[in-house]
């Protein structure tokens, strides 16, 4: 009698409608296929490696790594010694010598992207680029050059959006906005659409200047950022808006302290808008500064704890003072701020504050994490013992995997986030996140025409569900995911006529795959997403089908 293998059942189990998804997927590819083609930033991460190596942290191949203050140069560089990883060739080959032992060439991958809407505006977490209906194509690539402790990395990204027509909302905008602004009441620098014609663009993407020593690093950055543990909805900072040039300085890892360690980043930025909010040209740049810290203890391994805080204003003729320099250090409650000029501590700066944490369990193959935020600060300690609860939002998440054998792997995931207003609303009036009424300027927390922070935006909440199987040739998996948009908005809208028809909601459902052809990387993707009730309108319903392409070739790898 022959044993069985209930965890092998189960991987045939699983595997044969992922296959067969997949092999469905390859096909679709092939019919849109064209001589460049590549995959929508919309369905998969900037680089994959990011997210991969965070699963080999989970499977205890892999020492954790920071998820506080994370760049995409920090996935590019991430190594790991381990054979057994399935992946292992996909790793960046070793800087070049050109003069010396100190002048060094590291070639950083090619990429070609992707992508085609049929009906609307849809993407998530794609950087720079802006998905509009149609066509979106994106291509990358670029160098790195190490001096000693000086490095400088150059990978520009040039996009292209077919940006075709489709009705706009009904509701109308100010008149000091652009036509393809955002609808009133709640107003901020998020167009509808990219203007009435094909959007090109050379951005200068994740590139960044820097200086290490002894641990720390300082540097002139327009990388993305990701402040937090969420894989889609980082809170205060996440890769869905293109970066913006900052000055940063913090540390290169994180710093033992005996009780534990600490990774820090503090950063000091210009923010733009968008050429599609307003009529005005004296207004198009904003000040952020933000800080983030994480607090690895030495009592409880696997366990990160971290705090996020940015403060975003006008941008002053003069550029920044000493004082705005310091922002992310004033007061935490808003007596602080409060004088006899001032008795109420109102603030015109826009302020965002969180808590996060992550949890990894590599005996278990597990990891939890989770994030706590508030858009507005207290009055005092006793106004935040009493309703802790007002503007704030929060995210919580999981991973598991389930190894078959070393080399080939499941792994399980989900994430919910909740940005809606809540009840303290009703009577101490609104404070939205991304969106204040009180602040100096009207974009909001936006870079170029997209939040900086959860791509699903303002008042938003999003529950996602996510399969995959990992195997040295590549990957396939599956997400399903429900989504609220602008939650906050409909309350406004129609709680006095009790109308609870008119949720604007989107069930999605993707299924990806992604394959290593020696240096070649192909990747696919297609997205069904069934918008109900669009713009609030009972019954209103679209369906938009993404698909999307990936190539990329990785310099030396075999």
């Amino acid at each position: 009698m022959l044993a069985c293998d209930p965890s092998a059942h189960a991987d045939l189990m699983i595997h044969r409608p992922l296959r067969a998804a997949s092999a469905a997927l390859w096909l679709a590819a092939l019919v849109l296929a064209v001589p460049s083609s590549s995959a929508a930033q919309g369905t998969f991460p900037l680089d994959p490696l990011e997210p991969h190596q965070r699963l080999l942290e989970v499977l205890g191949r892999r020492d954790p790594q920071p998820v506080g203050g994370w760049n995409l140069s920090r996935g590019l560089e991430a190594d790991t010694a381990d054979r057994t990883d399935p992946w292992t060739t996909r790793r960046l080959p070793a800087p070049q010598r050109l003069w010396g032992d100190r002048l060094r060439l590291q070639v950083l991958p090619i990429e070609f992207r992707a992508s085609h809407n049929s009906d609307r505006p849809w993407g998530i977490n794609d950087g720079p680029v802006w998905q509009g209906k149609g066509l979106t194509t994106s291509l990358t690539g670029g160098v790195t050059l190490r001096w000693g402790p000086l490095e400088a990395t150059a990978r520009p990204i040039l996009w292209q959006a077919g940006n075709n027509a489709f009705p706009l909302s009904p509701y109308p905008t100010y008149s000091w906005q652009s036509p393809f602004g955002n609808p009133r009441p709640n107003v901020i620098d998020t167009p509808q659409r990219f203007g009435d014609g094909p959007v090109t663009r050379l951005d200068p993407g994740q590139s960044a200047i820097r200086l290490r020593y002894r641990g720390a690093v300082l540097g002139y950055s327009t990388e993305t950022q990701r402040w937090g543990p969420q894989r889609l909805n980082p809170i205060l900072m996440s890769q869905h808006a293109g970066g913006f040039g900052h000055l940063y300085v913090g540390t290169e890892e994180p710093l033992d302290i005996r009780i534990g360690k600490v990774h820090v980043q503090w950063l000091w930025g210009r923010v733009t808008e968008s050429a599609f909010f307003d009529t005005s040209a004296t207004n198009g740049s904003r000040y952020l500064t933000g800080a983030t810290a994480s607090f690895f203890p030495a009592f409880a391994p696997g366990l990160e704890l971290g705090v996020n805080r940015a403060f975003m204003s006008r941008w002053r003729n003069g550029g920044p003072t000493l004082r705005q320099a310091l922002e992310v250090w004033m007061p935490v409650f808003k007596v602080g701020f409060a004088d006899s000029t001032n008795p109420g501590g109102n603030d015109r700066r826009d302020q965002l504050a969180s808590v996060f944490l992550r949890w990894v369990a590599p005996a278990a193959g597990f990891e939890i994490y989770g994030e706590w935020a508030r858009g507005d600060h207290s009055w005092d300690l006793r106004d935040f013992l009493l309703s802790p609860e007002h503007a704030s939002g929060f995210a919580l998440g999981f991973q598991k995997t389930f190894r078959a054998t070393p080399e080939r792997f499941w792994h399980l995931g989900g994430e919910l986030t909740v940005l809606g207003a809540p009840r303290t609303t009703n009577v101490r009036g609104g404070r939205f996140f991304y969106y204040n009424s009180g602040t100096s300027f009207r974009q909001g927390y936006t870079q170029r025409g997209q939040i900086l922070g959860a791509g699903i935006g303002p008042g938003s909440s999003q529950l996602a569900l996510e399969l995959g199987r990992v195997t040295p040739k590549g990957r396939t998996g599956m997400t399903i995911q429900r989504t609220v948009y602008e939650n906050d908005l409909y309350y406004r809208l129609f709680s006095a006529s009790r109308d609870f028809w008119r949720y604007q909601a989107e069930p999605a459902l993707t299924v990806d795959a992604l394959r290593f052809l020696g240096p070649w990387e192909l990747g696919g993707s297609a997205t069904v997403a069934k918008l109900l009730n669009k713009y609030y309108v009972r019954d209103r319903d679209e369906t938009n089908l993404q698909l999307s392409l990936l190539t990329r070739y990785r310099w030396g790898t075999r």
